[in-house]
């Protein structure tokens, strides 16, 4: 089975991570096996936030981080 990859942009306080924080319940009540990545430019505060929020297993949040503006 090929894994689905979902991709959720936006700018800075549009609520990205509190859409995450929305889904996750209801994959997991739909059995869902999944993971989160997170990708920022300079910080993993996005990833911190969702691994102390007890909704994922810690270990199935990563955290990358840019360095710098993307290339358009």
């Amino acid at each position: 089975m090929t894994a689905a990859r979902i991709g959720i942009g936006g700018p800075v306080g549009s609520g990205k991570t509190a859409l995450i924080e929305a889904l996750i319940p209801v994959l997991q009540r739909r059995g869902v096996n999944f993971a989160v990545i997170t990708n920022d430019l300079v910080t993993a505060e996005d990833a911190e936030r969702l691994r102390r929020s007890g909704l994922i297993d810690p270990e199935r949040v990563g955290a990358v981080e840019a360095g710098a503006c993307p290339i358009p």
